[in-house]
């Protein structure tokens, strides 16, 4: 303190000027000079803490695909010697069948074989044969029978209730008949005698054959499959379609040509019918085991080795009024909305000068 007083002492006013120009432009470059200081530190310890990482993954990855070699080739070898071993079990089995083929084949023939019994066996079975065969034929023509005998009744039923049905076409005193007009010059005489002989539908037949009418045009309109549709449905097979005709039909109907193109349009589903019930479930699993297909470790850590250690958190960047953006495109920018003056921070205690000077020629 004493030398600085004696240099006070003879210090001229040049040299006070001098010192004081020099803090002041030390104030000035402080801040620009803090702020180098910090870029250069969050750059250095960023480096080491990427070269870490990095090393770390290089060192799992090693690891992996050690370990992962190790457990395919172990996998491999149990599936060569199971395969190998597949390999002679078959082998052996072949020549234990050759073995056995050769060994019943010389017992038969030396001491099994009899061509008399033999032959008496093979007329036995011809005689059952023949019998057999004629059963065969006498159950497929009672069949045949009884088919045609089902159709026949089915045939009447019908005439018949066509003819009750048609029984309203009766002739009468006054008028003939559809089927005995003089136009005809007698030739359905035998339709007319067949409606003479049988009684007409009563009310509530007809009513029941109008219901059953009904209910089967309800079923056929609502989608609910008919007896005949269910049998084609078992059978995997669809009802033929009707032939298209040359010539358009008398009536409110469309040109051949037209219903020829909508018979054979092709398919056009809708998004719904055409998209899977578990589509997104699927894409989502694939992109899942694609993701995974990337990763180097399956499980996260952290990139230091002292994880006993509490995290010391650094002064310019954790502060009561926040902490920097670092991350973003223009983290190092001043917020200049959150200061309260546009004029830097300046500092209450001042530099002394001399000790700027320490290590340097006076």
């Amino acid at each position: 303190m004493s030398s600085l007083l004696a240099l006070r002492s003879y210090a001229d006013e040049n040299i006070i000027a001098y010192h004081f120009e020099k803090r002041r432009l030390a104030a000035i470059t402080q801040v620009d000079e803090i702020d180098a200081a910090i870029t250069i530190q969050s750059w250095f310890r960023a480096e080491r803490v990427r070269a870490y990482i990095k090393f770390l993954h290089r060192s799992a990855v090693v690891i992996q695909r050690n370990y992962r070699g190790h457990v395919d080739r172990g996998v491999y070898r149990a599936k060569v010697q199971e395969k190998l071993k597949a390999l002679k079990e078959a082998y052996f089995a072949c020549l234990a069948t050759k073995i056995q083929c050769r060994w019943r084949g010389y017992y038969v023939r030396k001491y099994i074989f009899n061509y008399s019994a033999r032959k008496t066996y093979l007329k036995a079975l011809q005689i059952t044969n023949a019998r057999v065969l004629e059963q065969l034929n006498a159950a497929k023509i009672s069949a045949e029978q009884e088919r045609k005998q089902k159709e026949t009744e089915k045939a009447e039923a019908a005439l018949l209730y066509s003819n009750r049905k048609q029984h309203y076409l009766l002739s009468t005193e006054v008028s003939p008949g559809v089927y005995n007009s003089p136009s005809h010059k007698g030739r359905y005489i035998e339709k007319e005698i067949a409606l003479k002989e049988v009684l007409p539908l009563s009310q509530e037949e007809r009513d029941t054959l109008k219901q059953a009418d009904m209910m089967a045009f309800l079923q056929t309109s609502t989608g609910i499959p008919t007896a005949a549709q269910e049998i084609l449905l078992r059978g995997k097979s669809s009802p033929p379609l009707p032939p298209i005709t040359t010539q358009k039909p008398q009536g409110p109907f469309r040109s051949p040509s037209e219903v020829q193109q909508q018979r054979y349009k092709k398919l056009q589903p809708s998004l719904r019918v055409a998209t899977d019930f578990e589509s997104v479930d699927s894409s989502r699993t694939k992109l899942r085991a694609q993701d995974w297909t990337k990763q180097i470790i399956d499980e996260k850590f952290l990139p230091t080795t002292k994880s006993n250690l509490p995290y010391k958190q650094l002064l310019h960047t954790k502060s009561a009024y926040g902490s920097l953006p670092y991350g973003t495109e223009h983290f190092r920018n001043r917020n200049t909305t959150k200061e309260i003056h546009r004029q830097p921070f300046r500092r209450h205690v001042e530099a002394i000068p001399l000790f700027d000077q320490l290590g340097k020629t006076y």
